[in-house]
């Protein structure tokens, strides 16, 4: 990957719905040049996906929630993983140190939907012994744009 690439995935990452002919004029270079660097970036998994960035409170998800889970043993984590990973309002599910097992980030409608996904949706899950909230109350950063400057 060199320069160029990096300044390709950067105007991605601003507006993925950029055009090649957009993109080809930024980074200074032809259409056919920039779109044979897409289809090698893609191949090459930089590119995840496309996806379009919501207003969670236009669409009735009021509450953003932190949620630390602990599993009794590590045998129960294939089964965790499989059933967490099928509950829509967790957005995204971490592994990690310290006196949890996993770290899940929610997006519900109010506390009592929050009440719902803790009792009979993660806590009804075989082997996990304790899951606790941390209600967002305001959003300083919320960013998906990685720095994509070589250090």
């Amino acid at each position: 990957m060199d320069s160029v690439d990096r300044q390709i995935l950067d105007l991605l990452q601003q507006n993925g719905r950029a055009t090649v002919l957009e993109i080809a004029k930024r980074v200074k270079l032809s259409s056919p040049a920039v779109s044979e660097r897409l289809k090698r970036l893609h191949k090459r998994g930089y590119v995840k996906r496309y996806v379009a960035l919501l207003d969670e409170k236009k669409l009735g998800k009021q509450t953003t929630a932190f949620v630390h889970v602990s599993i009794q043993h590590p045998r129960y984590f294939p089964g965790f993983i499989s059933r967490v990973t099928e509950i829509p309002e967790v957005l995204e599910c971490y592994r990690i140190t310290g006196n949890h097992s996993c770290l899940l980030k929610a997006r519900v409608k109010d506390s009592e939907a929050l009440e719902l996904l803790l009792n009979q949706k993660i806590g009804e899950i075989e082997g996990v012994i304790n899951a606790t909230s941390e209600i967002v109350l305001s959003t300083i950063k919320e960013e998906t744009k990685l720095d994509l400057r070589v250090e």
